[in-house]
């Protein structure tokens, strides 16, 4: 559950966050617009929670505010509200010093693979540059470099090779292995294999897999692809336009989608069946995703939802735990049997 707020006249009860390596509250990022006075609402108040040793996929189109939220984590932007907290501890009050020191445990992988690595540095040195950051380059640290790049597939002929002599999905690995040098238990992945070929997609998320296990790595893996997504996750979350429509275990988010919005994404996968043979009919969202700067009252899907009825555009709709580990931000979820049921009905399922 969302950490209650302070205020001046109460004292906020402990909440065990023993399960959780990380709690996003109320998280907030607001950007200043370069032309009028509107602020340019990139995440606009979202709360969630990443346990300790599971795979958190965030999904939405472009624009959804899912990259400023990993950014956010780890503090490469400073929120305009809200609290994060990494292992109970507040990240947004640290000085810079502490969060210096706290680095060592969560780290972040970007989706350029070549704009993350320096052109003018082996591959080595690249790997060796986090410690000697943080003051750990020990022999016995040093040796971990070598034993990370063969964990990543990448033999040691690579060490003294720079950036240009890689390839793509090379470059990506070196980035994982320069990730966990310091050995964190918190990774962000932001859109990591969004610019990789199809076939090393598949090669880097499976290694990635495996890492995971044996580093006893917590993951937010951040991506646009549904499927690649639902791949390597054990929950998502879903975005649009700065908020969160939905949470919860990756198979029911699939097979039973509560938000229209989330039915619409799951509609657009492709089937390789013929056409006769497909059981998901598509949901076509009609107009373009809103401004930042001028979202909609109520619902921000609202003026896209073939649903939508005049609450959604009068009424921010409450983000609410629904039974079944699942949470969703829509008027229209009810609880049958005590499990949720989506009263829209789902024609992305057939």
């Amino acid at each position: 559950m969302t950490e209650p707020k302070p205020s001046a006249t109460s004292v906020v009860p402990a909440v065990d966050r023993s399960g959780e390596i990380l709690a996003i509250d109320g998280l907030k990022v607001h950007y200043k617009a370069r032309q009028g006075k509107h602020p340019v609402r990139a995440v606009d108040g979202v709360s969630l929670q990443i346990r300790r040793g599971e795979t958190f996929g965030l999904i939405g189109e472009s624009g959804s505010g899912k990259s400023t939220i990993g950014r956010a984590v780890m503090r490469l932007v400073e929120p305009t509200s809200g609290r994060v907290h990494f292992d109970g501890k507040p990240i947004s009050a640290m000085s810079r010093r502490q969060l210096k020191q706290l680095r060592r445990r969560f780290q972040i992988v970007f989706q350029d693979p070549t704009s993350a690595l320096d052109p003018r540095k082996t591959i080595i040195n690249s790997l060796r540059e986090p410690l000697e950051v943080q003051g750990l380059a020990t022999p016995a640290a040093l040796d971990r470099v070598d034993l990370l790049l063969s964990r990543v597939g990448l033999n040691t002929s690579f060490r003294d090779r720079y950036p240009h002599e890689l390839s793509g999905g090379q470059k990506q690995r070196v980035n994982i292995a320069r990730a966990l040098v310091l050995d964190p238990v918190l990774l962000v992945l932001d859109e990591a294999v969004s610019a990789l070929d199809v076939s090393v997609q598949a090669e880097v998320l499976n290694m990635f897999a495996a890492l995971k296990v044996e580093f006893g790595l917590s993951v937010l893996f951040i991506g646009h692809d549904l499927a690649v997504v639902a791949h390597i996750s054990d929950r998502i979350g879903v975005m649009y336009l700065g908020k969160l429509m939905e949470l919860g275990p990756t198979d029911e988010v699939l097979d039973q989608p509560l938000h229209p919005y989330t039915a619409a994404l799951r509609s657009a996968e492709p089937e390789v069946v013929p056409p006769s043979d497909r059981v998901r009919h598509r949901i076509l969202l009609t107009g373009e995703i809103p401004s930042p700067t001028h979202p909609p009252s109520g619902c921000v899907f609202h003026p896209r939802c073939p649903y939508a009825q005049e609450v959604c555009s009068t009424t921010v709709p409450e983000w609410r735990d629904v039974g079944d580990d699942r949470w969703v931000a829509c008027h229209f979820v009810t609880s049958v049997d005590g499990h949720p049921h989506p009263t829209w009905g789902s024609p992305a399922l057939g």
